[in-house]
């Protein structure tokens, strides 16, 4: 498990910069759409990795993949798309939106988990990734001249002026490792089940609100 965590992490960084050349290549919505393409890929694979115990490493490429190629041209699109004037009430909602589903998935999924397995599961995951292709199909055209220059980020890393974001940042990310990794593992080795771990997961992200 944590050479995958470290695929997936591995991934991901590199595919920082290809998205960032697709992004202003081909646009925002293309990107998105790409990015749903390849999350169902990576369900697909986790769920046929029953089949073939070889397959479960391609899994975090297409994982990996997916995160740049998502969250960059989603957070660009909130940057151009919102109204300046309304931008903190803009970003509420769509986090408010975020929130409700972090709240019902893990029960929902624990539910449909420990009563129809975790083939059911995969399923209606894909079926909503195939569902949100029609709005980002409608979606208008982005168009980004932003290059992703390598020597400028890394260069930024060391000036004094940015040491608090990059404590910040570094922050999250070990925060999202636990969260995602850790500490997954450890309430399931508590609680046995996947119906209690989703439960607690909901309740958690309900009192963080």
């Amino acid at each position: 498990a944590l050479v995958f965590y470290i695929i997936f992490r591995v991934i991901m960084i590199l595919a920082v910069r290809p998205a960032s050349w697709a992004i202003e290549k081909y646009g925002l919505r293309r990107c998105m759409l790409l990015s749903n393409i390849l999350v169902i890929c990576y369900f697909s694979l986790l769920y046929l990795s029953k089949l073939n115990l070889w397959i479960v490493w391609i899994a975090p490429i297409a994982g990996g993949l997916v995160v740049p190629f998502y969250w960059l041209p989603y957070h660009l699109i909130v940057s151009e798309d919102s109204d300046d004037r309304w931008f903190g009430k803009e970003v509420s909602f769509l986090k408010l939106i975020n929130r409700s589903a972090e709240v019902l998935s893990p029960v929902l999924g624990g539910l449909l988990i420990s009563s129809l397995g975790y083939p059911a599961l995969f399923l209606v995951i894909i079926f909503f990734f195939l569902v949100s292709f029609f709005p980002l199909s409608v979606m208008q055209h982005h168009t980004i001249h932003k290059s992703f220059k390598l020597k400028e980020v890394l260069r930024g890393i060391f000036k004094t002026e940015r040491s608090r974001e990059w404590v910040s940042l570094f922050s999250a990310g070990a925060h999202d490792m636990v969260e995602s990794f850790v500490w997954v593992f450890l309430m399931f080795a508590i609680l046995g089940g996947e119906k209690q771990l989703g439960i607690l997961k909901s309740a958690s992200t309900v009192l963080m609100v």
